[in-house]
């Protein structure tokens, strides 16, 4: 008993045919091509060629007046002087004199050394 494994090669071809058939598809409407940069040279060389052909046939026009400009009239009204108050040499008031507290003796005790009490006290 021979199978035939002709209905799988047709399947397999088939689906093959419909995957490949997905890769090339055309470009949608909306998209422009890139031009390379060989097209954008060469579009650039021609514009310079017909600005350069444009400059070489102009003729010579007259320069523009340079413009003038008007002088205004001088203030008719003198400015008004302004006054400034002189400073005064000597205090408006009388200085006053900050209290300062007298300085108060209170008794100190001396520094004890060797860890004997500084008074007469006995420690327990």
């Amino acid at each position: 008993m021979r199978k035939t494994h002709l209905p799988l090669i047709v399947l397999g071809s088939a689906i093959l045919v419909v995957l490949l058939a997905g890769c090339t598809l055309s470009a949608a409407p909306d998209v422009t091509p890139t031009p390379s940069d060989q097209e954008q040279i060469d579009v650039g060389m021609a514009q310079m060629e017909t600005q350069a052909a444009l400059d070489a046939t102009a003729t010579a026009q007259a320069p523009t007046p340079t413009p003038t400009v008007e002088e205004t009239a001088p203030p008719t009204e003198e400015p008004t002087p302004v006054e400034t108050p002189v400073p005064t040499e000597a205090p408006t008031e009388a200085p006053t004199e900050a209290p300062t507290e007298a300085p108060t003796a209170e008794a100190t005790t001396p520094p004890s050394t060797g860890g004997a009490p500084a008074t007469g006290e006995q420690t327990h």
